[in-house]
């Protein structure tokens, strides 16, 4: 009987980053965009009545009267990008829990903050009227809310990128292996000549005057004249 062969885990675990990081990629560009208009709620001292107006404009076509095929498509991204990460954890274990791990929580707290902060403040902005509604301090901090939502948003998915370069450049293979040669192509075999050393065969005992001491057959030691060089 025949079994499949197991998937290659290498081999999932690069198609399942490539994947995180398109969808990554696509919603940190969709977020990006908002920075025109972002800029003006969050990075001036004074927030004037056209930077309110202009931002009511924008996102009544953002969120009220863009296409539904818009949001689903953002949405699905990024349900994508956590079941990437999901299984990705399933197929390496500890081994990539510090990488994966961090990236599940980015995208976690990334959907956590447009639930809590960018769709809970739509409500309370006019966005069926936006050129002629009434601009009250609530219509402001609504805005200032989303404007600084999408920053951190913005800021997570930034990350997510970052870790999974960094899980990659972790499981290079390196240039050079002290085992297998550079590249991983097998090492040239290096021959080591070993010079013999000539070892005497019958010890050699030099006295403190100079004299070599040498057994004899019989066992004693006869000495002899040495010449500061001793004889082998």
């Amino acid at each position: 009987m025949h079994h499949p062969e197991p998937p290659n885990p290498k081999l999932w675990n690069t198609v399942l980053s490539g994947v995180i990081v398109t969808c990554a990629s696509f919603l940190l560009g969709a977020h990006v965009v908002h920075w025109n208009i972002d800029y003006g709620l969050i990075w001036t001292q004074q927030v004037i009545n056209q930077a309110i107006r202009n931002s009511l404009v924008y996102y009544s076509e953002i969120f009220y009267n863009a296409p539904s095929w818009y949001l689903s498509t953002l949405a699905g991204l990024c349900g994508l990008a956590i079941l990437a990460t999901v299984v990705k954890l399933v197929i390496t274990g500890t081994s990539g829990l510090l990488f994966d791990g961090a990236t599940l929580m980015l995208l976690s707290s990334a959907i956590a903050v447009y639930s809590t902060n960018v769709l809970a403040a739509l409500p309370y902005l006019p966005l069926h009227a936006p050129k002629t509604a009434t601009l009250d301090p609530t219509v402001t901090e609504a805005l200032r809310s989303i404007a600084a939502s999408h920053m951190i948003i913005a800021v997570s998915l930034t990350g997510v990128l970052s870790l999974q370069a960094a899980q990659s450049y972790s499981e290079r293979k390196p240039a050079y292996d002290p085992v297998r040669g550079p590249a991983g192509n097998p090492a040239s075999s290096v021959s080591v000549s070993a010079t013999p050393v000539d070892v005497p065969s019958t010890p050699v005992f030099v006295q403190a005057d100079g004299r070599e001491r040498k057994p004899s057959a019989t066992g004693s030691v006869t000495s002899t004249a040495s010449s500061g060089v001793r004889k082998r």
